[in-house]
């Protein structure tokens, strides 16, 4: 599971995985686009629009760039005053967004199904590692502390009551960086899907896609950010990428933390997963970095994952 870190956004610290796109209408000329680009959770972002005019594009585009500010300032632990930073801070939150606990909610979901690979309040883990970076520490020290860390970390101790939420242990902190940026760009998607326009694509580090056109997405391999590892086709769904080796944090640990907290061994390079909700995706290829193979297919079908491509650390490549 990802924790925050200096830079903002998980396709940042993969060196952006998922890079390049190709859009066409089945059965229909090529039609321009029309493209926003922007920020997102303090990094770039991008939207394509089918079927629209521009002054009609650029109307829902503002709309597109106010929900993905309104999403940030409940998501961001980079915004001082947003939800998830108040929650962490106070370790308690009165009258959460419906956003928030939606997120929470799937997060949560997720946690069962992936029997906890998936955990948001891995948070203290990066929290941890944080405070050492820059000093003198042995690795006997580092795994003194990450065991303490550890007995904050359990997803089941997070409540929600209506529209409350508290820790049930004090020290908690929870971080959403594995599965907010695809719940970003669903909104951000459903939202667009009522502008009349054919088709669109969402990239806020995550796709979402709807409408009528298929766009063809390439996935660079882990191993070259110059090669690819693939290509992967997704009409009205989400697509999500997560890389095991991706903004290790020294030699011993990685920017995904294994709920245990100690370095795990991954057995897949990266993991792409389409699914008809990004946010699933998101969170899905978060945990499956950390799973293994065995239990990576075992929770597809359960997951209701559409799709997916696994690189193995050899580089052999398994498409489903």
């Amino acid at each position: 599971m990802i924790g925050s870190s200096l830079l903002t956004r998980r396709s940042a610290l993969v060196a952006g995985l998922a890079v390049s796109l190709v859009g066409c209408a089945k059965n229909q000329p090529t039609a321009p686009a029309h493209v926003w680009q922007g920020e997102a959770l303090g990094a770039p972002g991008s939207i394509k629009l089918y079927g629209l005019d521009k002054s009609t594009a650029d109307q829902w585009f503002a709309k597109a760039g106010q929900t993905i500010d309104r999403l940030s300032r409940i998501f961001s632990l980079y915004q001082n005053h947003s939800e998830i930073s108040r929650l962490n801070r106070e370790t308690e939150l009165q009258n959460a967004s419906p956003e928030f606990l939606e997120l929470l909610d799937q997060s949560m979901r997720i946690s069962e199904l992936t029997e906890g690979a998936f955990d948001i309040s891995v948070q203290a883990y990066w929290t941890t590692v944080t405070n050492w970076q820059g000093q003198n520490i042995s690795l006997a020290e580092k795994t003194r502390k990450m065991a303490k860390a550890r007995q904050l970390v359990n997803y089941r101790n997070i409540q929600v009551s209506g529209s409350n939420i508290r820790f049930l242990q004090k020290g908690m902190a929870i971080t959403l960086n594995g599965i907010a940026q695809g719940y970003i760009a669903e909104q951000v998607a459903h939202l667009l899907a009522q502008s009349g326009a054919t088709s669109g694509l969402v990239d806020l580090g995550e796709f979402q896609a709807f409408g009528q056109r298929e766009f063809t997405i390439d996935i660079q391999s882990p191993h070259n950010v110059l090669h690819t590892a693939g290509q992967i086709k997704l009409q009205n769904a989400g697509l999500a990428t997560s890389a095991s080796g991706g903004g290790a944090l020294g030699e011993n640990f990685s920017h995904i933390f294994a709920p245990s907290g100690y370095p795990v061994v991954p057995e897949f390079a990266s993991v792409s997963v389409v699914h008809a909700s990004a946010s699933w995706a998101d969170a899905l290829a978060t945990a499956f970095t950390l799973m293994p193979e065995r239990e990576v297919f075992d929770s597809l079908e359960k997951a209701g994952v559409q799709g997916a491509m696994l690189v193995r650390n050899d580089g052999q490549i398994l498409e489903i």
